[in-house]
Order: structure tokens, then C-alpha cells, then sequence
């Protein structure tokens, strides 16, 4: 999830330290978020020509925030991210450091046209030639160096997957005559002559001009579309609306249940591949794999979310590396109805024994965090019988035993979880979501504090009697990020219309 180091030759060779699915598409080694990261030829060479030619410094203030970028997302390979990081602990919450490209996405193009600009006001194209010329060097020392290059083993992706990053420099794939990369760069370079010559022939003529602009941007569109094969892959339309539960297999619903995939399915369906693309799709699809379980509206315990709590992260990686044996206790208390089938990853097993996502009357026990992990692995956990609570909200509960409590009238939604609850004595309403200090627990619309229970979920004291309990899901901050985002932008309107008529006037 950051750049590797040899990855900003990419900014210009696409295929560079790149290896190629099945499918056909190319990532790199070592980063897998971004598809790529070809910036062209074209853009780099006029943003180059800004800052030799553009009368405004802040031309390489923007270059330095690009450059800066770039250092940025090369993550804790260099010491550049580690000591901002350090310096700014809020920038901790980039989990990706490759995202800092952004900012040369934004400003390489910017100072293209700059530097576009630049040229068509001075007359002077010696500097576009100069700066051509010392990227097609680059481009060819690329190419040079790739030549006996070794990238690094990626050893973690089936034999099937062809590595092509260590031999499209010097072997050409099956059915071609020149390698992969080969190809591919001289393409590059053709499309990077082509549109500097037309913009340059543009502008020492006034009767073509317009054509040959005309042309620079086809090369440059072209280029764009073409740097890497297949970079959006398309599936049919059916695989996206067509739907594999079957009304025996009770699929399950928010607030009923949870499908989950087991440490081998996941496995196996993260690395399988194909040449057959919608048949891996399909069989994703099937198995709900990643994000696709929100196409069928099908609760799942983990997925793919790049934000989660660092407590629900914690029991997921800690399930996920139990392959011998899974804990019953801990999957019942998940509400898990579905499991995926051992001989068959997508296909599905009903469990009997899923209890329901809000359960009461279980005796709370004061744990530690690691305490109460290792007991909700433990293949002798009961969930029925017990609910793990911080040592430090012992104060905040009531309860001293297990008692029978009786729920009725409950309501689950994404954003809120009701219930009423009748209970002889004091006791802890249980909810097998995630614990978040945003969500707010109120009792007979009472505000009660919100309990952290076993390790990442919640939990809600209750008196006795009949009460109704409610958890809802309140983001105050994005409340008040929201109304600041919609003054702003009333706020722009107004200088807007205020502009147009003073202009006017």
C-alpha cells in the first residue's frame, strides 16, 4: 500500500516493476491500490517547462507540495513519511501512504498547462525541445536499467500468475513479437513525439493551428487510454443484478445474522484467478467475497473496509489466523447462520446455534483486554452465559449475576438498535456490533453510558424492570463538518453572484 522505491518510473514507463494477472491487467510489486500511476509524457515535460519558463514562484511551491508527495508515498521506506508522521501524529491515519500521489495528480497537470501557457505567450520552443529530449533519456535509461533488473519474488501470489516483470524487458509473451514492456514504452514514446511535435507545429502556424492542437490532444487521450492493458476491465451487466440465494439456504439480513468466510475460503478467494473473468467473478460472488456481500444486502463479519476500529480489527485478525479451529462461542455470539462450506468456498452451511445480534442477562466479567481476547478464542467461551467487560467500567454496571431476562420488540437498523427489555434485576443488554464512542445508548430516552464489550462490541447497563433501550448512531462531528461544508459553499454562491454584479456595474 505504498510506493516502492523504483515505483515514480512508472510515472512514465507503466510497466515498469510490474507484473501482469490472468486477467490482464498489470499492478505493481509491492502496491496494489492504485491500478497506476502514469502521469504521460506530455504532462511531465510542460510541467518541467513551468518551472524553467513560467514567471510565478509559486510554480515550484506547487512542484516542492508534488514533490513532497511523492517522498510522502513511499511510506516507512524512506524516513520522510516516519518524521511527518512523528512531527503530525493526525497524519497516522494514512494507512496508505501511496495516496499522497494524489497531490502530483492534481499538480503535474496544473503546471502543464503553466508551462503550455508559458510557451504560447514567449514564442520560445528551444525549452520544450531541451525538456523532450531529457525525458526521452529518462525514458530510455528506464528502459536500460529494466533491461537486468530483478524485481522481487512475489511469492505470495499462485504459480499461475504470470510474472511478467521478469521477462517482458527481454521475452515476449505468447502471441507477441516484442515483449510486453517493450511495446508498451515505445508506444509511449511514439505518443510523447507526436503530441510535443503538434503542439510545437501549432504554434508557428495560424492556418492549421487548430488541427494540429487537435492532434496533440488525440496523442494525449490516446496515450492515457492505452499506457496499461486493460486498466477497467468490464463484466456483464446480469453478473451485477443476478441473485444465488435460494429460500432454503435463509440468507441472512441485518439484525438476523451473519455469513462468514472462513480463514481457507478467504485465503483461497483472495489469490484465485483466472483467465475466465466473469467466472471468477461469479464465483466471488457466490462466496461474498470482499464488498460483494453488500450487492445482496447480506451481513458478513468481516469485509472490506479500509477504516475499522482498532478493537474489531483486533478480534478479526485474531479469528482469521485460527485455521485449525474455530471458536463455536465467539461465531455464535457474532450471530454467524452461514459458513462458508469446506469442500466448496461458494457454497454455504447453515449454523443452528447463531444467537441473535442483542442478547441480556448474561453475568458481566471484569476482564483486560488480553485477557478477555484469549477467552473469546477460547473454543470454551459461552456466550449465553457470560459477556466480558472492561475492568474499568465495573463502576458503571450494576449487575452481579446471570439473570433471565426477557427481550421483545427488537429493531435493528444501520443506523440505530431497539429493544425492550424486562429484567428481574440489574443487568447488560449485549449487541454484537462494533464499540464506537459515537454511537449514544439512552434507557427509557435516559442517557446511559455505552460499554465496551468482550474486546469490540457493545454493551448497555440496565436497571430492573421493563425499560426500552435504544443505541443510536450520532455523529456530532460530521454534524458540525457538514453545516461548516454548507456555509462555505452558501458562502461562495454569495461572493459569486456579489462578483458577477459589481462586474457588471
Amino acid at each position: 500500500w505504498q510506493l516502492p522505491l523504483w515505483g515514480w518510473v512508472n510515472f512514465l514507463v507503466p510497466l515498469f516493476n510490474s507484473f501482469e494477472t490472468p486477467s490482464g491487467q498489470f499492478y505493481q510489486y509491492g502496491q496494489g491500490f492504485l491500478s497506476s500511476v502514469y502521469l504521460g509524457g506530455v504532462a511531465v515535460v510542460f510541467a518541467l517547462v513551468a518551472l524553467l519558463r513560467w514567471p510565478d514562484a509559486r510554480a515550484w511551491a506547487l512542484f516542492a507540495l508534488a514533490a513532497l508527495g511523492v517522498c510522502l508515498s513511499f511510506g516507512d521506506q524512506t524516513p520522510v513519511f516516519s518524521t511527518v508522521r512523528g512531527a503530525f501524529p493526525f497524519l497516522g491515519l494514512g494507512r496508505y501512504p501511496v495516496k499522497f500521489l494524489y497531490l502530483a495528480a492534481f499538480v503535474i497537470p496544473l503546471l502543464a498547462g503553466c508551462g503550455l501557457a508559458a510557451v504560447i505567450k514567449s514564442k520560445q520552443r528551444g525549452t520544450v525541445r531541451a525538456v523532450t529530449l531529457f525525458v526521452l533519456i529518462g525514458i530510455g535509461l528506464a528502459a536500460w536499467v529494466a533491461r537486468e533488473h530483478r524485481f522481487i519474488d512475489y511469492s505470495a501470489w499462485p504459480e499461475n500468475f504470470r510474472a511478467n516483470v521478469d521477462y517482458s524487458w527481454t521475452k515476449p509473451a505468447p502471441g507477441n513479437s516484442l515483449p510486453d514492456a517493450v511495446t508498451n514504452t515505445m508506444c509511449r514514446v511514439g505518443y510523447l513525439v507526436a503530441a510535443v511535435l503538434a503542439l510545437v507545429l501549432s504554434l508557428r502556424t495560424r492556418k492549421f493551428a487548430p488541427v494540429f492542437a487537435f492532434v496533440a490532444l488525440a496523442m494525449i487521450a490516446v496515450d492515457g487510454r492505452t499506457h496499461t492493458p486493460r486498466q477497467n476491465p468490464t463484466l456483464p451487466a446480469p453478473l451485477f443484478t443476478q441473485h444465488y440465494w435460494s429460500a432454503e439456504q435463509g440468507r441472512p439480513q441485518l439484525g438476523t445474522g451473519r455469513a462468514f468466510i472462513t480463514p481457507e475460503a478467504e485465503e483461497f478467494l483472495t489469490y484465485v484467478s483466472s483467465t475466465n473473468a466473469a467466472r471468477v467473478w461469479e464465483f466471488k460472488r457466490r462466496a461474498e467475497w470482499s464488498s460483494l456481500n453488500l450487492i445482496d444486502a447480506v451481513p458478513k463479519v468481516n469485509g472490506s473496509s479500509t477504516l475499522q476500529m482498532r478493537e474489531q480489527r483486533l478480534v478479526e485478525q485474531t479469528l482469521y489466523t485460527m485455521t485449525n479451529r474455530l471458536p463455536a462461542g465467539l461465531l455464535d455470539f457474532l450471530g454467524v447462520s452461514q459458513i462458508s462450506r469446506a469442500d466448496s468456498f461458494a457454497e454455504w452451511t447453515n449454523r443452528a446455534t447463531a444467537l441473535p445480534l442483542v442478547t441480556a442477562g448474561q453475568l458481566p466479567v471484569f476482564v483486560d483486554e488480553s485477557s478477555a481476547l484469549a477467552a473469546l478464542t477460547n473454543g470454551t467461551f459461552a456466550p449465553k452465559k457470560i459477556v466480558l467487560i472492561p475492568q474499568a467500567a465495573a463502576q458503571s454496571v450494576m449487575a452481579t449475576n446471570a439473570v433471565s431476562a426477557v427481550l421483545s420488540n427488537v429493531r435493528v437498523t444501520a443506523q440505530s438498535v431497539e429493544a425492550d427489555i424486562n429484567s428481574p434485576a440489574p443487568t447488560v443488554l449485549t449487541i454484537a456490533q462494533s464499540y464506537s464512542p459515537i454511537w449514544q445508548a439512552t434507557v427509557d430516552d435516559a442517557v446511559v453510558p455505552l460499554l465496551r464489550a468482550n474486546v469490540a462490541f457493545q454493551a448497555v447497563p440496565v436497571p430492573s424492570g421493563a425499560h426500552r433501550v435504544r443505541v443510536v448512531y450520532a455523529d456530532a462531528k460530521f454534524r458540525a463538518g457538514a453545516a461548516v461544508s454548507g456555509a462555505a459553499l452558501l458562502f461562495c454562491v454569495l461572493a459569486w453572484f456579489r462578483l458577477g454584479r459589481t462586474r457588471a456595474e
